[in-house]
């Protein structure tokens, strides 16, 4: 009957935190979002392991390389026909939240970003929103409204934000934002 959705646990921890978030210095705001989007990337790649181990997140039939060919049995979503090459958004998902995971470290490493700058909190929001809106393009078993998933209106609003902190970014001079400037 499904379980937890990374959409919804998101929006009740924004929810959540915010109260919290706000009488906090912006600086330890920056610093918060940076420390989630570090380790929110790499969880929810290991997450769509189980996701893949079950069938979920299943699209419709593809002559894709990264598809996946039914054999038959149990899986969340279907009904599905054996012999045949489904699309497999978790299989996509786990691959572009792999390369961010990388891609994040590599520039902590290298110090292109730093833990409270807010460039890995906006890296993370628009990375994922724009990924997972373009995966759910493959989806065939979600409802729909106004012709996008729900997970998908997620990702529009997931996308402002962190077009915000790019855009907050650009305004300050660049893509360097220190702690100091960020209190203004």
């Amino acid at each position: 009957d499904g379980g937890l959705q990374f959409s919804g646990g998101f929006l009740v921890a924004v929810a959540a935190g915010a109260p919290w978030l706000r009488r906090q210095t912006r600086e330890h705001r920056m610093q918060v979002g940076d420390a989630v989007a570090m380790g929110l990337a790499p969880g929810l790649a290991v997450g769509r392991l189980g996701c893949i181990a079950v069938g979920e997140h299943l699209g419709g039939p593809t002559d894709f390389l990264l598809g996946t060919r039914y054999l038959g049995g149990p899986v969340i979503e279907g009904p599905l026909t054996v012999g045949v090459t489904y699309h497999n958004t978790s299989v996509y998902e786990l691959l572009h939240l792999a390369v961010l995971s990388a891609l994040l470290a590599v520039a902590l490493r290298a110090g292109w970003l730093r833990v409270g700058d807010g460039r890995a909190t906006a890296a993370f929001l628009g990375w994922y929103a724009v990924w997972r809106f373009v995966t759910d393009l493959t989806r065939s078993a979600d409802e729909a409204l106004l012709s996008l998933t729900g997970a998908q209106w997620v990702s529009v609003l997931v996308l402002l934000p962190g077009a915000v902190l790019v855009l907050r970014g650009a305004r300050r001079g660049g893509a360097s934002m220190a702690p100091d400037e960020l209190r203004r």
